[in-house]
């Protein structure tokens, strides 16, 4: 049986506060439930979701699936540095539960110089922050041109966050709504 993402296109109720930062919080049950971790794509598939109810270009959402030494599991986002999150969008990262990493300033620059913080760095520094390790990450449409990750952040996961990267999709002419139509890459 074919499990359904509708949930994924409920609206957003209204919430007083998100918190980006501070002490991440464990998956709940029906998070788990919601996200289907079985499925391959789960977290790339939301991430996209989140991005589309925001920027669309100039901006990069991407999600980790991080595990504590003591087994409990956490979802954490993150944003590149130079873009801003969209009310609706912190409004569902909200009524899900997902955690949200703090942007690192825009005017820091990557060690290559090239660019500001990218979305995985930032979630590797509040990873690092509360002692967690990455199990799994999104490959998320960046721009419109489909999913990547750079190289850098590919070795900052390999090597000292942990975790595998998904598969990436390839957008079919679709750019505004990149978790519509896919195709495997």
């Amino acid at each position: 049986m074919r499990r359904s993402s509708s949930w994924l296109f409920e609206p957003a109720y209204e919430i007083s506060r998100t918190i980006i930062g501070g002490a991440p919080v464990a998956m709940s049950p029906s998070l788990e439930k919601k996200v289907n971790l079985k499925q391959e794509r789960a977290l790339t598939l939301l991430a996209n979701f989140i991005k589309s109810l925001g920027q669309g270009r100039g901006a990069t959402v991407q999600i980790a699936l991080a595990r504590s030494q003591d087994g409990k599991r956490f979802l954490v986002t993150g944003l590149n540095s130079t873009a801003k999150w969209t009310q609706a969008q912190l409004d569902k990262l909200g009524n899900l539960g997902i955690n949200i990493a703090p942007q690192k300033l825009p005017e820091l620059k990557r060690k290559d110089g090239e660019g500001t913080i990218h979305a995985e760095q930032n979630i590797a520094s509040y990873l690092k922050t509360y002692g967690l390790r990455g199990e799994r990450w999104s490959c998320a449409v960046v721009g419109t041109e489909g999913s990547y990750i750079c190289k850098d952040c590919q070795s900052l996961i390999r090597n000292y966050m942990g975790g595998f990267i998904e598969p990436g999709i390839k957008l079919s002419k679709c750019p505004d709504r990149p978790y519509k139509k896919y195709k495997k890459t």
